[in-house]
This record gives structure tokens, C-alpha cells and sequence, in this order.
């Protein structure tokens, strides 16, 4: 991760990065997150963004969750069978989650996103 944050800081680049989500297997769920620390501390001290996604896709207990209810009040499902990849509406929240983190960290971002917002609602 310091030869990444090094090669952004040379090349004049803003370092972005987004974490990985929850997992459903718990091995996986476990990789993942050691890599989201090793990462998270990498980009944070190369002076970039770390974007965390596990809460949004964790439950209250901070478990694997699979839908979530949605403005409807509907349960939506949230992942694919596989428990890792993302369903239509996942990869629209992962979307959101990105655009919300560069827009609270680049204020002068917010703008551009607002435009966005609804072609990434969920």
C-alpha cells in the first residue's frame, strides 16, 4: 500500500480507496477485513480517502446482510446468491457510498454529485 500511496503522491494523483464490503462466508468476511485495516491505514497515511462500506452492508450486529428495506418498505435483495457480488441495487449503494464519501471529503464535488444522486438512489 506505500508503493501505491507513494506512486498516487509522484504521479500528482488523489488516492481513493473504497473498502470491501461484508462478506457472507466468514473466513472471507475475516480476509476482508484485515485487508479494509491494512488498507484503510495504507491510504490514510499516503494522505488519501479511505471509503468504508461494511457498516452499509452489515446488519445492526455487523453481520453479512443479504437485502435491505427500501423506501417502499420492501425487503430488496442487497446481494447475489454467492454472498459476495452485489445485486443491481447493491452495486447502485456501493455507487452512493462513494459518491457521498468524495462529496463529504471535496466539498466542491457536491455540486457535480447532486446531479448524480439519481441515477445511484436507493
Amino acid at each position: 500500500m506505500a508503493a501505491t500511496g507513494e506512486a498516487a503522491r509522484h504521479a500528482g494523483a488523489a488516492l481513493r480507496w473504497i473498502g470491501l464490503p461484508s462478506m457472507r462466508d466468514g473466513q472471507f468476511a475475516a480476509a476482508a477485513q484485515r485487508l479494509n485495516d491494512v488498507m484503510q491505514h495504507g491510504t490514510e497515511a499516503a494522505g488519501g480517502l479511505f471509503i468504508p462500506t461494511g457498516a452499509a452492508t452489515s446488519d445492526e450486529a455487523g453481520r453479512f446482510r443479504h437485502s435491505i428495506s427500501t423506501a417502499d418498505r420492501l425487503e430488496r435483495r442487497l446481494r447475489a446468491d454467492d454472498g459476495v457480488q452485489f445485486s443491481n441495487l447493491g452495486y447502485r449503494l456501493m455507487a452512493r457510498l462513494a459518491s457521498d464519501g468524495l462529496a463529504n471529503h471535496r466539498p466542491a464535488l457536491a455540486d457535480a454529485r447532486h446531479n448524480a444522486v439519481d441515477a445511484v438512489a436507493v
